[in-house]
Order: structure tokens, then sequence, then C-alpha cells
């Protein structure tokens, strides 16, 4: 009888400690893409990794933030170009956190500010270019662009995975212009294949005549070849004709 007793006792010891444990603390799971803040009173005491986290009391707490690569999108902000043309240059691109304090903690907001960085330096890489270059060296802007402001992002705890230039907009009538500079260059082009064909049948014609001027039976034996496709018609001219005697009348 005593020992069910002392079992009991100890059972409802066991119990009253896990309720207790489970009023004074808190578990938090961290997933194996998040890191996390860890404050007390407020104040940054470290990090947490991934996994399962007790916290005691009220004091503690943790800040998950996402870890996986994160989308930049530069809207088109208006630059003019080093032949003063006013455009629109919009970017697109991959980064990620690889520090958490100097991304969620030193501070505000480091998104924001990589995105200011990226438009000044898409800014100072325009401007030294003409029109023509810019549309030209897209992969050339892009990749100075993220050399310029990748010491800017570490310090910002982000690195930058890839950048692209997504759209340059040109103003309406330079459009036009360029779209008929364009129209003239194909009707050029088709101009001078059409040029290059005459040539060439006209040289095959020329070479043909000499071979028929040197070989006279080639030209009537390609003459019987025509005749047996069949589907020919054969034009006599007068002169191939013998003159007709004239009739005289008996006197």
């Amino acid at each position: 009888m005593v020992v069910l007793v002392g079992f009991a006792v100890l059972a409802l010891v066991v119990a009253v400690a896990a309720w207790l444990v489970r009023r004074v603390s808190r578990v938090i799971t961290i997933h194996d893409y998040e890191g996390a803040l860890e404050f007390r009173d407020g104040t940054l005491i470290g990090l947490r990794n991934a996994g399962r986290h007790r916290l005691w009391g009220s004091r503690t707490r943790l800040e998950p933030h996402d870890l996986r690569p994160d989308m930049i999108s530069v809207a088109g902000q208006e630059i003019t170009t080093a032949d003063h043309i006013a455009i629109r240059v919009s970017l697109v691109g991959q980064s990620r956190v690889v520090d958490l304090v100097k991304a969620f903690h030193d501070r505000r907001d480091s998104q924001q500010d990589l995105y200011v960085a990226l438009q000044l330096a898409t800014r100072d890489a325009v401007v030294r270019r003409t029109v023509d270059e810019v549309l030209q060296q897209r992969d050339a802007i892009a990749q100075e662009v993220m050399a310029s402001v990748q010491p800017q992002a570490q310090g910002l705890g982000l690195d930058v995975l890839s950048l692209a230039v997504r759209d340059v907009t040109l103003p309406a009538d330079l459009k036009r212009a360029m779209a008929g500079v364009l129209q003239a260059q194909k009707e050029s082009q088709r101009e001078l294949e059409k040029a290059r064909g005459e040539q060439a049948v006209l040289r095959s014609l020329a070479n043909a005549g000499r071979l028929f001027e040197g070989n006279p039976g080639l030209l009537q034996a390609r003459l019987i070849q025509a005749l047996e496709r069949g589907g020919n018609t054969l034009v006599f001219g007068s002169e191939l004709m013998p003159p007709s005697k004239p009739k005289t009348g008996k006197s």
C-alpha cells in the first residue's frame, strides 16, 4: 500500500513539474532554411540555427528570418544616355542573406538599401554609354553594376547572386526611327540577295554560251535532251524555211 502511494505521489510530482515547465517555457522551431536572432530583454545575445529550441520565461525571444535566395527587381528609372536620350532601364536578379546581424539588426531595411545602391550603380553605368551601346552591352552593364554594388551588399549582410538588365525602354519617336532603319536594312539585304542571284544566273548563262560556242555538238545534244523531256514547243522562223520560187506563167 505504501509503495502504491509512493508511486502515485511521484506521478503527481512529475505531472506538476511537466505542467510548470510548459507554463514557464515554450518551444520554438527554426526550419532548415531559416536562421534566428536571439534577444534577451530586448538585447541581441546570439544566433540560433535550425532545430527545436526551448525558451524559458518571457525575457527571451527568437526572431526567425528566411535565408533562401530572394528576387531583386529594380523598376525602370529614367536615365539620360551619353548622346542625351532619355531611356528607362530595369534590372532583375537574386540575392541572399549571408549575415543575419548586419541584414536584420544593424540595418532597418537592408533590401531597400540594396535597391537604392543598384539604382545609383545602374545610372552610373548608363550615363557613360550611348543608346546603341546600352542596347548592345546589356550583359556588360549588368556585370558592371553587380561588381559595383557587391561590396555595399556585403556591408548590408547580403550577397548578390545574379543580375541582368531586364528591359530597356526607348522613347516612342526613337522606336519608330529604329524600326525604319531596320526595315531599310532588310530591304537593302533583299535587293542585294536578288542582285546576287541575278549575277549568278548571268554568269551561268555566259559560261554555257562560251561552252556551246567552242563545242557546237553540245548545243545539239542539249536540244535533243530538251526535246526528250516533252512539253516543248518548236517555232520555226521564216529564216529557216527555203525561199519559194515565184511561179512563171506560160506565154
